[in-house]
């Protein structure tokens, strides 16, 4: 994450750091004073789509 922050020189949004083992994401987001961690939740139930190979 260090990297990531090192190369981010806009203001907005950076990039997702997920932690895989509690399937928890985040977005990390750039703003005047530094970063914050921002929670991302679903906002309903997940949708599924039926995918059939050509």
């Amino acid at each position: 994450m260090g990297w990531l922050l090192s190369h981010a020189t806009t203001l907005g949004w950076v990039g997702f750091v997920r932690d895989s083992g509690l399937g928890r994401v985040q977005h990390l987001v750039r703003h005047e004073d530094g970063f914050d961690l921002v929670d991302v939740r679903p906002a309903g139930p997940p949708k599924h789509v039926a995918w059939a190979p050509r």
